[in-house]
């Protein structure tokens, strides 16, 4: 296990992506920091927002061939696109766009023109697509289901196959489908079953499976198809914030009482205690050999 500490900054690490096969963000209020995982050093770092905490980074490589990747950052009502260059670490800031809501997941969608834009989900259970260049709104779809979110996750590569699980103040998680010709679009799933506020929602790497993380304590993993909990698990001591699918039968979970739970088959494989308090979010590579915790010390 290895500890990546910015060397001046002491806040909340809130959340952790990796970009590429080497390099990982943190953000630390409204910094992100980018680290070599291979040679275990800060290689980069930029200043975000002006006094937001950042929630959110999600990376898209930019072609095949492209030494580049970009990623999307949000926080508050805040979201910009950056830019970092595999070779060098070299990063470049973009343009702070605004919109009237907070932003609780982004996401990568390509549009008619198989250009990529930035699709986010907003607290009152709305999907705006914006432009990921020039910021303006080029799509924009109101749930039927008019209810506050504190987390939401989106899953597909375009706008006519995007689909939104909402994790509600109610103790559930709706999931609806973004493109409609309607007013406002219709939930196509409900599923109850957390006895408390849902905290976090993702879905598994195939869409057809959602892990939902709640103040009851609890991960439970969703079915789609047959809209049931396949696996609730127990065993964090507090709330729990995020859950990530690291392969198709292990999942690992961060927490509020400073650790990661590996769960397999139904049952904990393994729990890492990090930090005196709060893991706030967890990110698995995309082969599944290594998984980074955002933890509460920094």
């Amino acid at each position: 296990m290895t500890r990546l500490v910015p060397q001046y900054r002491r806040l909340p690490a809130t959340t952790i992506a990796f970009l590429s096969d080497n390099l990982l963000a943190t953000a630390n209020g409204s910094t992100i920091d980018i680290y070599d995982v291979r040679l275990k050093t800060l290689v980069g770092s930029c200043n975000v927002f002006d006094s937001v905490r950042i929630h959110g980074i999600v990376a898209r490589l930019c072609d095949a061939d492209s030494r580049s990747v970009e990623f999307l950052v949000f926080g508050s009502k805040q979201w910009t696109v950056i830019r970092i260059h595999l070779d060098s670490a070299r990063v470049e800031p973009g343009t702070v766009f605004y919109v009237d809501d907070w932003i609780k997941a982004g996401h990568w969608v390509q549009d008619d023109k198989q250009a990529w834009q930035v699709a986010l989900a907003l607290a009152h259970n709305q999907v705006l697509v914006m432009d990921s260049t020039h910021g303006n709104c080029i799509y924009n779809v109101q749930c039927a289901e008019r209810c506050i979110l504190y987390a939401a996750a989106l899953y597909g590569d375009t706008l006519q196959t995007l689909v939104v699980a909402a994790g509600t103040v109610f103790n559930k998680v709706l999931v609806w489908d973004a493109w409609t010709k309607d007013t406002e679009a219709q939930v196509r799933v409900q599923l109850s079953g957390h006895e408390g506020v849902v905290f976090g929602v993702r879905f598994g790497k195939n869409g057809r499976r959602i892990m939902s993380t709640s103040d009851d304590r609890s991960v439970r993993v969703w079915n789609l198809d047959e809209k049931i909990a396949e696996t609730v698990f127990y065993g964090h001591g507090a709330r729990v914030w995020s859950c990530v699918e690291v392969d198709g039968d292990r999942l690992v979970s961060a927490a509020e009482d400073g650790t990661c739970r590996v769960w397999r088959n139904g049952e904990t494989e393994d729990v890492w205690r990090l930090c005196p308090k709060n893991v706030w979010a967890v990110a698995a590579h995309c082969d599944g050999r290594m998984v980074a915790a955002a933890c509460g010390d920094g």
